[in-house]
């Protein structure tokens, strides 16, 4: 696998998800759409009776689909991602781990940008991102190998 050097902040490698603490759940309103690749990996996992009824009631292919864009998770009728169990937290991350997530929902609010320069982020639109640079003192940029 390819090692690239990447300018991100100090506190990006430990940046961590508030999970069913966020008052603003990241995905409330927002289409999370999948790649094929995600698609089939989803729905080919070895889960419980419930998690397997949610991904089988809550994938959809996308009419217009392409490989990178092939498919969303449906939300409720209040606008909340039907993978999301009553305590906020992602019932596939908790049952699976976060590796089996979509890339969408495991990256996020992270960025990564490699049009200029390669830089990573984290967005604004994060409550614990928001969090994070009101309680961070150091603000530093540093570089550091990673596999993109």
């Amino acid at each position: 696998m390819e090692e690239r050097q990447f300018l991100m902040p100090d506190y990006y490698p430990d940046f961590h998800c508030k999970g069913g603490s966020c008052r603003s759940n990241c995905c409330f309103g927002w289409k999370v759409t999948m790649s094929m690749e995600d698609y089939f990996r989803m729905v080919g996992v070895d889960c419980s009776p419930s998690l397997r009824r949610k991904i089988d009631t809550s994938l959809h292919i996308l009419n217009d689909a392409t490989p990178d864009r092939y498919a969303e998770i449906s939300h409720d009728w209040q606008g909340l991602c039907h993978m999301l169990d009553e305590d906020g937290y992602c019932a596939f991350q908790r049952e699976l781990g976060e590796d089996c997530m979509t890339s969408t929902c495991r990256y996020h609010p992270r960025g990564i940008k490699t049009i200029h320069d390669n830089q990573c982020c984290t967005s604004c639109s994060c409550e614990a991102t928001i969090e994070t640079l009101l309680n961070h003192r150091a603000r530093q940029l540093c570089r550091c190998l990673c596999h993109p």
